[in-house]
């Protein structure tokens, strides 16, 4: 019996080093002044890959200028999750292959320029209101303070459509706009 409970034990003790270490591995919270804090970004990344599901947690701009187009309006620091499904089969045995499937959601830091050209865009755009729902940008991996943000953003605020950051306009690019921040969810059907 005491073996078994000393299995238990080291099996638990090993989770919990994991959970630590995948929890302190992640970039410093974001100050609102970039020149000020540009230092702490750190670019950690941690990669998951559960068979045919692989999800990545990175601030590295050079990954995800890779998943959106960040050209015309270049976030000083980002912070995502890639989430990509390969339904191809990939040399297991699957009923029906199909197409990958992904996920992405992000969060871009902007300089005070560069914020205002994006919100004088979307000032003068001429679309429909989604009606999007904060809860769909309240991602897990969020730092607290930017969580806190979203949930005391505007009630009467439902989020834009993404105009920037796919091309075409990709219908299933949702955007919400925060403070020098855009939080931003991407899907395939």
């Amino acid at each position: 019996m005491s073996k078994i409970f000393i299995h238990i034990l080291l099996v638990f003790g090993f989770c919990c080093y994991c959970c630590l270490n995948f929890n302190c591995n992640q970039p410093a919270a974001i100050k609102d002044n970039p020149k000020d804090s540009i230092g702490e970004f750190a670019s950690a990344e941690t990669t998951i890959k559960n068979g045919n599901i692989t999800t990545t947690l990175s601030s590295d701009t050079a990954k995800l200028v890779k998943l959106l187009n960040l050209k015309k309006h270049k976030p000083y620091h980002v912070k995502f999750q890639y989430t990509f499904i390969d339904n191809s089969g990939g040399g297991e045995r699957l009923s029906v292959p199909g197409p990958s499937d992904f996920k992405l959601e992000a969060i871009l830091y902007f300089d005070a320029a560069t914020f205002a050209s994006i919100m004088n865009f979307y000032k003068r755009a001429d679309w429909n209101a989604p009606n999007y729902n904060k809860e769909e940008f309240n991602f897990n991996w969020l730092d607290d303070s930017v969580k806190r943000e979203l949930l005391k953003s505007d009630s009467s605020y439902h989020g834009h459509i993404d105009l920037f950051f796919t091309e075409p306009n990709d219908p299933n690019s949702h955007i919400w706009i925060l403070n020098k921040k855009i939080l931003l969810h991407r899907f395939s059907l």
